[in-house]
């Protein structure tokens, strides 16, 4: 998504350009195998639980080794019940990352 604001010096307008079109994106899907890229997709659509699910079934799930665990974050694409379905009924099991905690008094080492 394009940023919707600037800075500037105060009392200063924000001079810029806004394309709220955004064209000419690519999205990426990719899966990691010890340590390896296994599989990669590209589109240009917005990615969502059907894109996700066509890029498991077409890319993904063919590669994998027999009985692995697929490891997902929480994003909302990724728990849909189909999503799970497919997993499970392709011999293989899923697992997500814990959830996100944003703690502001951590230390970023800077």
């Amino acid at each position: 998504m394009p940023r919707t604001h600037g800075y500037a010096p105060r009392g200063q307008r924000c001079p810029g350009q806004h394309d709220w079109n955004a064209k000419g994106r690519v999205n990426v899907i990719g899966a990691l195998l010890a340590g390896a890229l296994l599989c990669v997709g590209l589109t240009e659509a917005n990615v969502d639980a059907d894109i996700f699910n066509l890029w498991l079934e077409h890319l993904l799930i063919p590669k994998l080794p027999p009985k692995a665990v697929i490891v997902m974050d929480r994003a909302t694409f990724h728990r849909r019940r189909d999503t799970r379905a497919l997993i499970k009924a392709s011999g293989h099991t899923f697992e997500y990352l814990p959830a996100y905690r944003y703690d502001p008094s951590a230390k970023t080492g800077r």
